[in-house]
């Protein structure tokens, strides 16, 4: 599932590709639904529009114009590409066309993304319960140390909790944990203020290094121009269970978290 930098990486390149503001000229539903149904005739209502920006909240792109704003979700499977010569695919469900000639396509073999309009007066409920962006300027050490110090989960739950803090998905919470040494078992309310720094220090780096990379590709993702991303080959402790720890030659562990796969260092981590 694309996470923060793989999502941020879709957003730089539909940024550059808009970056003229060409005109919505028309749009192609190929299905009527994705997570949810698709709001048809609400989108149908943006042609004619100038697109004035992306923007990325959590997960989420934001597609902003001159009438309102599309909001658009990758879900597990989805992807962004430029039509070119080829003929539409499989789990091709949206088409954007523009003014430029340009078309967007959005295929999602699993269809859990989404593709909707943001109410101009009520915002979107999606967004209204997010925590702040790793990089906001409120979220300070102190902050984050007290959103930690009030949950009663495991650390590698309370990092994924897009409530306290947006986009840490799956990946970069072992990743970060393990450039922190702290075990992603350890309950949340017991960490110390040092370390709490610590890893929101180390979730900024791993999710910059990861934007700068290209994101990871595992399964699906992929840029909008069709490129994989080259951070998977950067992984400490992500998917490499049974295999050497880099630093210190321990084996890799793998255990359940909240149902999701964590891989850890028992030896570095502690």
């Amino acid at each position: 599932m694309p996470e923060l930098p793989e999502v941020e990486i879709v957003r730089r390149n539909l940024e550059e590709l808009l970056k003229d503001q060409p005109r919505i000229t028309g749009f192609e539903f190929r299905r009527k639904d994705l997570r949810d149904l698709i709001p048809i005739k609400k989108l149908k209502a943006f042609e004619g529009s100038r697109v004035l920006k992306v923007v990325r909240r959590a997960k989420y792109l934001l597609i902003e114009t001159e009438k309102g704003v599309i909001l658009s979700h990758l879900g597990m499977t989805g992807t962004w590409r430029v039509r070119g010569q080829d003929s539409y695919q499989k789990h091709d469900h949206v088409v954007m066309k523009f003014s430029n000639e340009l078309e967007l396509i959005f295929r999602d073999p699993r269809r859990f993304g989404i593709f909707e309009t943001v109410d101009p007066v009520k915002g979107s409920k999606r967004l209204q319960s997010l925590g702040p962006e790793p990089w906001d300027s409120g979220l300070s050490d102190e902050v984050f140390f007290k959103s930690l110090k009030a949950k009663k989960s495991s650390l590698k739950a309370a990092i994924m909790n897009q409530a306290l803090i947006v986009g840490v998905g799956n990946i970069y919470a072992s990743e970060a944990l393990f450039l922190a040494g702290i075990r992603p078992t350890r309950r949340s309310d017991r960490i110390k203020k040092d370390e709490a720094a610590l890893l929101l220090s180390r979730i900024r780096q791993v999710l910059t290094a990861a934007i700068e990379a290209g994101g990871s590709t595992i399964s699906d993702y992929e840029q909008v121009n069709g490129q994989s991303g080259y951070f998977q080959d950067q992984h400490l402790v992500y998917g490499r269970e049974g295999e050497s720890c880099r630093n210190c030659k321990s084996i890799i562990r793998q255990v359940k978290i909240v149902g999701r796969s964590t891989f850890w260092c028992s030896k570095c981590q502690n």
